[in-house]
This record gives structure tokens, C-alpha cells and sequence, in this order.
């Protein structure tokens, strides 16, 4: 594989998106936990799990769409490495 085509840092993502949802869920936990509902606490509460679903499917999506462009990338440059000669022609 061509080392100028890098595949993308997923670990660094999972980890951000891992947090965000830990976060959410705390967050919400924490209110079960209490069991004080107000119009505030349910307001928080719809908005910490409407920000965890479109994380959690932001991020497949967003990963099936990444993943598709790198595979295009490799196969545009195996492509292109296949047409270049190995070695150039002398002329004589």
C-alpha cells in the first residue's frame, strides 16, 4: 500500500465519541439517579439523548463514507502505479 494515502486515525474518533456518549449517559443517569423532573430536567434530558443518537449515527455513517473514499484512493493509485512502466525505456 502507497504510504502517502493514510488511512484515517480511528482510535482518536472512537475515543472522542466514547467520551461524548459517556458524557450523555451520565448526564442522564444521574437524573434517573435523582429523580427530580422539572420542565428543565427533561429538556437536558431529550437533548443528552438526541446529541448520543446523532453522534452514534454521525459516526458510522460518516465511517462507511470515509472508509469508502480511502478504498477509492487505493484503488485510483494501484491503477495508476499499473499504467507507469517499472522501469523507464532507453532509447538506442
Amino acid at each position: 500500500m502507497n504510504p502517502s494515502i493514510a488511512f484515517p486515525i480511528w482510535k482518536r474518533r472512537y475515543l472522542l465519541l466514547m467520551a461524548a456518549l459517556l458524557y450523555c449517559g451520565g448526564t442522564n443517569g444521574w437524573m434517573h439517579y435523582k429523580g427530580q423532573w422539572n420542565a428543565f430536567t427533561v429538556q437536558v434530558y431529550l437533548a443528552n439523548s438526541s446529541l448520543a443518537g446523532s453522534l452514534l449515527l454521525g459516526y458510522m455513517g460518516f465511517a462507511a463514507w470515509d472508509d469508502k473514499n480511502h478504498m477509492n484512493a487505493c484503488v485510483q493509485d494501484r491503477r495508476r502505479r499499473r499504467q507507469e512502466p517499472d522501469e523507464p525505456e532507453t532509447e538506442q
